[in-house]
């Protein structure tokens, strides 16, 4: 929740140890210090972006950012008023809403036409959004300072320059402002007076100085440094937790403010009360006294004062990490652009220094979508660059200090900026025009030319284009690519010799297009090589990003060049919260997702569904450290923006279908912003990992540990490690004999006495702190873990102990139940000599239906000191599938919605086995799966006594049939049998008694649906009978098949192999695009391996 102003009656005076420390600007002896709405500004209370010399006088703010004052209820206007102030224009020919006094629904202001219509000023009264009345105040301003005032009364508002009237407008009601909205870059030296007075001069940093009126008694209480959601316990940071009073009269005023506090996952509380005063016509700023030491956690504070019916209330949603006190190392993490236009807003308390921003030639000599060439939409090739509409956030993240990371987009939106259109791209066609194609070189140069020099050093860094692999056919051609590589590279060292530029910024399966670039010279024209490396919803490991980094790391040394890799946007797509203080459960996510909610199951595009905030952190945090281990510099975040998800408080995100889960601030139901677990975690990361050197990382892949060990700038070391399979016990190796743990989310643990102690690691990466080189793993007592599938479902699971102790070891194996699987039997003994080695092997049995198809599970064994040591078990079954006897004579109780049968659904992108999209990617490329808006199915199974019934119901945005029959080049539904006993074959390859049957769906109600027996000439499942129609958005079918073809009865049926698939066609109906599979693969019609096994049930 955003700072908030609020009456209150009574406030009463404290003070602490920090306030000695704590120092404010000094304003005029009993005057109100009021600071910008902490929306528009975040945590104002000092700058994030400095006033600089110059201005009508003194200072003046030379970026562009919106800042808005409430000065109600200290100034009232009930006999008019007057503004003063010193305005100026700027080069930039897009139109400036330079300021608007804003009253209860109307508003009175100034705007500067855009270039094109002659930079008219004028003056504007609005009712909402609607002109109501103008008038011209200047034909235009020009560049130097001048002064404008207002004087206004109850009946009209007469406008001054230079202290010269130039003519007034009538107001049909009077008109009281409550607020001043303006673009900081255009005013200086603002007076506003009525009953009462303010005045802002950019001499005290954002502080405002109100006078109140002589009538005006109230007191407003805001509280200070949450607007970013992270806190600083730092009394020299904007982030400092604060409590302003600002009293109005002569009375001074007292009260009692209580503050409630609640943990997430620490558990820690607080309750406490706070006496504050204030004197009469003052301002008075006091630390919030926190009675017990904050830990890392997410937090939840509520404030209110006690005692009145009508008092301040507000809460407060943020999360604290606790600081190391390392010496720090490199700086190494980033943040993404993300959108995110709110002033101040960068979390300064985590220590990131590195900012990415985009700067897009359309958008800056543009945007095309105004008209500005000669009235026809977009900018003349011949303006100026002072004249373009540059970025302002890039000042404000140069103003603020902060390392900038540019990100240069060629895409060319106007006929005169295309040189050619890409041969298979799709132009994306606006009512402004087309966007898209091959730059015109020397007009790109320009433009870069003059970027280069605009930032000359003050940005270090350049990215030539951002993903220009993604989008299929819409990808820049690696050769067309150079050419943009080669003009970027020139043109920027030209001017900056010293700025480095990076290219690729590969997403997704972007290594052969890389190869293509470097192959044609791409290499030569970049300092560095960018990357993206999302993984979501998987994570690093089955995605295979270990090996892709692998890649790109050996592709960069085959160029012999020394390129440094950046890692410049990368993030997780995680569920928002139903209740602002708590995450969805693992349980309830699947349950929201099974139910298709809006934004955790996404219909159409990747990344397809949610994660978990545990999840969501365990990849991101696993993620960046393979970068690092891989050689990387840099890893950005992806989705820090205070305004994320992009709702308003009171929206239902589960209905609106548009909330942003790649957010790092998440949001309840009910639409209130909190950081989450993830935010958390990325905060913890960042901070653990702030001493770390990068030049001699050691990567981790031992025993089923994951990870990597870094130097630290003190001479330490810090690990971080997990167990992609789950629990399991290692053994470090300490060289201090003390070392400090910490876990995902920040709570911290010492370990001292053994130099080797036995550590439990899990999916949840722990960073492990010595002050000493040399940790290291143990070598583990257990080895050679294998399973073999037994053919009644079970499994067979060997493994070795081995003991390396110069004395005999004796102990158990135990092996408790675990999620529906038993195992026989319960507990191994073994007795081992010194220095020996001893084969063991036990009985995995899996619930008999339902349940996962892989788990991780883990045994327990007695270790010699006494302890244990957990034995991770990854145990991957064959799916199974319990059908009920639905005694009905055909389809009806399959297809009923109120139908109890199981309903098997087909929609994630595991599932589909031909276009299934690359898990390493970021973006929706047209030549994937498009998600289950483009082709999904859910499918029920039942019997009675004279048959089997499947019923599928299918979306299939292209439905079409094959051109060609039999065949499946377009819509069909592909079913498989596996007949055969275990002593026959039975899940191995395909033989006598394997069956696959197609159907061709009936799109029309004049068409019925065929069948295909594929495998003729081993037999035909003989007396079947399909059924089908269209629907709205595909088709079903229904096929049968007798018990006697099946060649016994339901009483005699064994278990046997199932799986069904169905496969829509390319756009143009002339192919196959995808396939999705309910259990198997694309090879399932030779590789009975992966069906299903179908059980029936009474």
């Amino acid at each position: 929740m955003h700072s908030t102003l609020r009456r209150f009656s009574f406030f009463l005076c404290a003070s602490w140890l920090f306030w000695s420390a704590f120092s404010l600007p000094t304003l005029s002896e009993a005057a109100i210090e009021l600071f910008p709405d902490g929306r528009t500004v975040n945590n104002p209370r000092f700058p994030t972006v400095n006033p600089v010399e110059g201005g009508e006088r003194g200072h003046f703010m030379d970026v562009s950012a919106r800042f808005t004052y409430s000065f109600s209820p200290f100034l009232s206007f009930e006999n008019g008023g007057k503004l003063d102030l010193w305005m100026r224009d700027t080069p930039q020919r897009l139109e400036k809403k330079v300021f608007w006094l804003k009253g209860e629904g109307s508003r009175v202001g100034v705007v500067i036409a855009p270039a094109s219509e002659g930079r008219r000023v004028s003056l504007q009264m609005r009712e909402g959004e609607s002109v109501v009345d103008r008038m011209e105040v200047a034909s235009s301003w020009g560049e130097d300072w001048r002064q404008l005032g207002f004087r206004w009364t109850d009946e009209q508002l007469s406008v001054l320059i230079d202290g010269a009237e130039q003519g007034s407008v009538e107001f049909k009601k009077g008109f009281s402002p409550q607020q001043i909205e303006f673009d900081c870059l255009y005013l200086d030296d603002i007076s506003l007076e009525g009953e009462g007075s303010f005045s802002l001069d950019w001499e005290n940093g954002y502080a405002a100085e109100v006078d109140p009126a002589e009538n005006a008694t109230a007191a407003v209480l805001r509280a200070f440094g949450f607007d970013s959601f992270v806190i600083s316990l730092d009394p020299e940071s904007r982030e400092f937790p604060m409590m302003q009073v600002s009293k109005a009269g002569e009375q001074s005023a007292e009260a009692t403010i209580r503050f409630q506090l609640k943990g997430e996952r620490s558990g820690l509380t607080m309750d406490w009360s706070q006496s504050l005063s204030v004197g009469g016509s003052e301002s008075a700023m006091e630390p919030i006294q926190f009675p017990k030491l904050l830990v890392s956690d997410v937090y939840h504070l509520k404030i209110a004062e006690v005692g009145t019916e009508s008092g301040f209330s507000d809460e407060k949603h943020f999360f604290y990490v606790e600081p190391r006190e390392d010496l720090p190392g490199p700086s190494k993490f980033g943040l993404h652009d993300s959108n995110n236009r709110t002033f101040g807003s960068w979390p300064d308390p985590l220590g990131i220094d590195f900012a990415h921003a985009y700067s897009y030639w359309s958008y800056i000599v543009g945007p095309a979508w105004i008209r500005d060439f000669n009235g026809e939409y977009g900018l003349d090739p011949e303006t100026p660059p002072e004249e373009w509409a540059w970025n302002p956030r890039v000042d404000w993240h140069i103003g603020h200090g902060l390392k900038v990371y540019l990100s240069l987009q060629s895409e060319p939106f106007q006929d005169w900026m295309r040189a050619y259109e890409y041969p298979e791209q799709r132009m994306k066609e606006y009512p402004w025009g087309i966007r898209g194609g091959f730059p015109k070189m020397d007009l790109y140069r320009d433009f870069v030319h003059e970027a280069a020099k605009r930032y000359q050093g003050k940005v270090e860094y350049y990215e030539i284009e951002n993903e220009p692999n993604a989008g299929g056919k819409n990808q820049i051609p690696p050769k067309a690519y150079v050419d943009i590589a080669r003009a970027v590279y020139e043109e920027v060292h030209s001017v900056d010799p010293e700025a480095m530029v990076f290219g690729i910024c590969g997403t997704g399966n972007f290594v052969p297009w890389m190869e293509k670039v470097f192959a044609n010279g791409g290499n030569r024209f970049m300092d560095g090589v960018s990357i993206h490396t999302y993984v979501t919803p998987s994570l690093p490991e089955p995605s295979g990003l270990p090996g892709k980094l692998a890649k790109v790391e050996a592709l960069i040394d085959s160029t012999g060049a020394s390129m440094p890799v950046i890692n410049s946007e990368t993030g997780t797509y995680v569920a928002l919260r139903e209740v602002v203080d708590e995450p969805i459960s693992e349980e309830r996510l699947k349950e929201m997702i099974d139910q298709g909610t809006r934004s955790v199951f996404l219909s159409s595009g990747w990344p397809n569904y949610a994660v978990s905030e545990r999840q969501g952190s365990i990849s991101i945090l696993r993620n960046a450290v393979y970068n690092f281990a891989a050689g990387v510099e840099r890893f950005v975040f992806f989705g820090w923006n205070p305004e994320w998800p992009g709702l308003e408080k009171g929206e239902d995100w589960t209905q609106t279908g548009n909330a942003n889960g790649f957010s790092l601030i998440s949001m309840s139901r009910d639409g209130v912003r909190t950081p989450s677990w993830r935010t958390l975690a990325i905060g913890v990361l960042v901070e653990q990992l702030r001493s770390a050197r990068l030049d001699s990382v050691q990567a981790i892949n031992q025993g089923g540990v994951r990870g990597a060990i870094f130097s630290t700038q003190a001479g330490g070391e810090t690990a971080v490690l997990w167990s992609p399979l789950g629990k399991r016990t290692v053994l470090l190796k300490v060289p201090s004999g003390e070392m400090e743990v910490v876990d995902l989310f920040g709570a911290s643990r010492s370990v001292s006495g053994s130099d080797t102690v036995a550590l439990e690691l899990g999916e949840e990466p722990q960073y492990f702190h010595v002050n000493k080189p040399g940790l290291s793993l143990g070598a583990s007592p257990v080895l050679n873990l294998t399973q073999t599938n037994r053919p009644d479902g079970g499994i067979d699971v060997s493994f070795s102990l081995v003991n390396r102790n110069p004395s005999p070891w004796s102990g158990q194996v135990h092996f408790p139940d675990q999620q529906g699987w038993t195992f026989d039997p319960a507990e191994l003994d073994f007795s081992l000599e010194a220095r020996s080695m001893e084969n063991l092997q036990v009985v995995a049995s899996p619930p008999r239906t339902g349940g996962e198809t892989q788990v991780f599970l883990s045994a327990e064994l007695s270790l010699p000191d006494g302890g244990t040591f957990s034995i991770p078990m990854a145990l991957k079954r064959r799916p199974v599938l319990g059908i009920s006897d639905i005694q009905s004579e055909g389809f009806e109780e399959l297809v009923s919605p109120n139908s109890s049968v199981q309903r098997y659904v087909l929609n994630r992108p595991e599932q589909v086995v031909v276009g299934r999209p690359p898990k390493l990617t970021s973006i929706q490329e047209d030549q994937f799966w498009k998600g289950p808006d483009e082709l999904s199915a859910a499918v029920r199974l039942g019997y009675n006594e004279k048959g089997l019934f499947i019923y599928a119901d299918v979306v299939d945005s292209e439905a079409s049939v094959p051109e060609t029959w039999p065949g499946v080049r377009g819509s069909a539904v592909e079913i498989f049998f596996d007949l055969r006993s275990p002593k026959d074959g039975f899940g191995e390859g395909v033989g006598e008694g394997v069956y696959q049957v197609v159907l061709r769906p009936a799109l029309s109600e004049s068409e019925s649906v065929a069948i295909w027996n594929t495998r003729e000439e081993k037999g035909v499942l003989e007396g079947t009978v399909a059924e089908g129609g269209p629907t709205e958005d595909g088709y079903w079918v229904g096929f049968y098949v007798p018990w006697e073809s099946l060649g016994r009865s339901p009483e005699e049926m064994q278990p046997f192999g199932f799986d069904i698939g169905f496969d829509s066609p390319t756009e143009d109906g002339k192919d196959r695009k995808n396939q999705i599979m309910l259990f198997g693969t694309a090879s399932n019609s030779s590789d009975a391996s992966h069906y299903g096994v179908v059980i029936l049930e009474e």
